[in-house]
């Protein structure tokens, strides 16, 4: 590995540790009131403001250069993150704690997006482009295995607004890091740190957004597709945990989906597998998971159901590594921090409406019809990635 990768690697490390410190933190400060409703609604919040909004962040770095926009965002983030932390004593300082974590969400810094786009600019060759991606999705997975337990222990130690606070100060220190190990890196990554995108490229960008371009729609749409089944775990494993162990099992699962995105991720980064499987596996997979759900609605041991949830998970890092490795071939290097932003957005808004959807259907139906109407909705939405890609053809996705 080049100089200065491994501390790449590590600065965005930091900034994801603070974008599961911030939202666990702030859900815990409500949840140690028991005020379930006000957290639920929180984090949901903070999901939608930091979601819908990196794309046109991604826009912003793209046009801008990451140079120019990073440091602006991480100052700005820092200082509302570590201010909101102080608020959190009493309900009128709560409020405008969390006035202030919303509006830091929407400028946030995307520095884990910016990184995706130096591997895809400066690889050589498609191996090594795999290669540094499944480095980087396999790190952001274990990453955000271990935050839900940092969270707890500054909780249980300080107080969860102390969590907030450390994800400011962790933005501040994965930005600053980020650009020390750049430019040390070299100049092909220091230059992509530069790049900008040109007035005429700006003025085409602006006219239409990428995500309702047919390479957007390619990118996104499976990633939807398999977010919300994920989501959609989320909320049914408790149901059934709660029918046929203790609720509590709930969290067993979910940490055994997180861990086997892991495995999946080091397998799929060691295997040759050709890059239009990969693209075919990519499109087809919501279907894949959404059928595997199945099964959870007609067994009762503990024992398949950690199977089931394995094989879930399995999925979740090797989707990721092959949407960002695709990139390239849908989009022009101008457009990647969007592009990439695209890929986040996808999942967090399909999991949040996976969740929604599991606890709807809940009210109504039994598991196992819950069960099998997602995996309807999933092989449905497979589907629809399959007319897209017939009626505009695009290169190895086709």
């Amino acid at each position: 590995m080049r100089p200065g990768f491994a501390g790449l690697l590590l600065s965005v490390s930091l900034g994801r540790l603070a974008a599961g410190l911030i939202p666990f933190g702030l859900s815990a400060i409500y949840l140690q009131n028991d005020k379930f409703l006000s957290a639920g609604i929180v984090s949901v919040c903070f999901m939608i403001f930091s979601s819908l909004t990196s794309p046109w962040r991604g826009r912003i770095i793209d046009k801008y250069s990451p140079r120019n926009t990073l440091p602006v965002m991480a100052l700005l983030t820092t200082i509302l993150i570590v201010s909101a932390a102080f608020f959190f004593n009493d309900v009128t300082g709560s409020l405008l704690g969390f006035f202030l974590v919303m509006v830091a969400s929407l400028i946030a810094p995307l520095n884990g997006v910016v990184l995706r786009s130096v591997w895809s600019i400066i690889s050589k060759n498609e191996t090594e482009r795999k290669l540094l991606h499944t480095l980087d999705s396999t790190l952001e997975e274990c990453v955000f295995v271990c935050t839900p337990l940092l969270v707890a222990l500054v909780w249980s130690t300080v107080g969860p607004q102390w969590a907030i606070a450390l994800g400011g100060l962790a933005v501040a220190m994965s930005t600053v890091s980020l650009f020390f190990f750049a430019f040390r890196a070299g100049r092909d990554v220091w230059g992509v740190f530069g790049k900008k995108a040109t007035k005429s490229e700006t003025q085409n960008t602006l006219k239409k957004s990428l995500l309702i371009s047919t390479g957007g729609l390619a990118l996104t749409i499976p990633m939807f597709g398999f977010s919300l089944v994920i989501g959609f775990c989320t909320i049914s494993f408790a149901a059934w945990s709660s029918s046929h162990v203790t609720a509590s099992f709930t969290g067993i699962l979910v940490a055994v989906i997180s861990l086997a995105g892991i495995v999946g991720g080091l397998l799929y980064g060691k295997a040759k597998i050709p890059e239009k499987f990969s693209n075919f596996a990519y499109l087809i997979m919501p279907a894949i998971v959404g059928l595997i759900t199945i099964f959870m609605g007609f067994v009762a041991s503990s024992i398949f159901a950690i199977v089931i949830a394995f094989f879930i998970g399995l999925a979740m890092t090797p989707m990721f590594i092959t949407a960002f490795v695709s990139v390239p071939n849908l989009f022009k290097p101008e457009f990647f921090n969007e592009a990439n932003a695209l890929i986040g957005m996808a999942f967090n808004v399909g999991s949040g409406f996976g969740a929604l959807i599991a606890g709807l259907l809940l009210e109504y139906y039994s598991l196992n019809r819950v069960f099998c109407l997602i995996a309807l909705i999933s092989c449905s939405i497979t589907a629809l990635s399959f007319l897209i890609l017939r009626k505009h053809r695009l290169g190895n996705f086709a």
